[in-house]
This record gives C-alpha cells, structure tokens and sequence, in this order.
C-alpha cells in the first residue's frame, strides 16, 4: 500500500438509503447544474463494466477546458 492511504475499505453501518450527493447539490445550486453539471447514471448491467461507462461519460464533453470523471471505482483522500 502506498503511504498516506491507510485501509480505505471498512463497512460503515447505516440506516436508510445514502444521501443522492448530485442531487442534493443540483437542489441547492440549480443555477450551476443547469450549465455545468452532466451526469449519465447507469446500472452495472447497463454499463459493460468500467471501461464503457467511462467511454460513455467522455461523450457529455462538450469543449470545456477541463472535466472531471468520477464512478464507483474512484478514490478520494484528504490533501495534506
């Protein structure tokens, strides 16, 4: 493992369905998701794996300066 990362994975119990973090932000700032904000939400079924999903999502492109790509087997750490 790399240093810095610890053990990433660790079961969290929780009660109820996960907060849809997109669409709670969307509701919140209707203004930037109506400019700035694509999502393309597929099921594993739909997708063919990561590698497709990833494919279909660089089609949202539509000339920006940059993008940002995120699915269920991306990773997030604290900076710092």
């Amino acid at each position: 493992t790399e240093t810095g990362w610890g053990n990433p994975r660790r079961w969290v119990r929780q009660e109820g369905k996960d907060v849809d973090c997109a669409e709670a932000f969307c509701q919140e700032n209707p203004e930037i998701c109506e400019k700035q904000v694509r999502i393309l939400r597929l099921s594993e079924r739909e997708a063919y794996g990561p590698f497709f999903g990833r494919y279909l999502n660089s089609k949202l492109y539509r000339g920006e300066n940059f993008f940002l790509q995120i699915d269920a087997h991306t990773r997030f750490r604290k900076n710092g």
